[in-house]
C-alpha cells in the first residue's frame, strides 16, 4: 500500500478502497480465505522528521505506532504485516535524498518479490528500511 502518510493515518480513497475490498467471505470471516498468508505493507511518506515521529517527539508516536489500526486490519485478513518503508522528512528532501529512498523502495520491492527478506530480523522493526544490507539476503 503505498500513500503519504495523511493525518496519522491514510488517505481516504485508500480508507474507502479497504472498506470496499476487503469483504466479510473474502477476505475474513469463516470462508473469507483469498489473502491468508500473503504480505502486505505500508509505503510511506512523511513531511516531518523521524524524531517527530517518536515517543519523546512531536508527534508521540512512532508510524508503526500510528498504523497499528491497518496492521490489524490486515492481521484479521490472516495476512503478514510487514514493517512500514517511510520516507521521514519529504518537504525538505534534497534530489539525492529523494533518489536514494526510490533505490532502497526498489530493493524492498525485488527482496520481497524474491523472498530474499529475513522477515524474523525485520519484524520488530519501526521500518523496514532501518537497515536493508542486514535484511535482504
Amino acid at each position: 500500500m503505498q500513500h503519504p502518510f495523511f493525518w496519522y493515518s491514510i488517505p481516504a480513497l485508500l480508507k474507502e478502497w479497504i472498506d470496499l475490498v476487503l469483504e466479510h467471505g473474502w477476505a475474513y470471516g469463516r470462508e473469507g480465505t483469498a489473502l491468508q498468508g500473503k504480505a502486505v505493507m505500508n509505503a510511506t511518506t512523511t513531511g516531518g522528521s523521524e524524531a517527530a515521529y517518536q515517543k519523546e517527539g512531536h508527534n508521540s508516536y512512532t508510524i508503526r505506532e500510528l498504523l497499528i489500526p491497518i496492521e490489524q486490519t490486515f492481521r484479521l485478513c490472516g495476512m503478514t504485516y510487514l514493517p512500514p518503508f517511510v520516507a521521514h522528512g519529504a518537504l525538505g528532501m534534497t534530489d539525492e535524498e529523494i533518489r536514494q529512498h526510490a533505490e532502497d523502495y526498489r530493493r524492498v520491492v525485488i527482496a520481497l518479490r524474491d523472498g530474499m527478506i529475513d522477515l524474523e530480523t525485520t519484524m520488530s522493526d519501526q521500518r523496514i528500511n532501518v537497515d536493508l544490507d542486514c535484511i535482504i539476503s
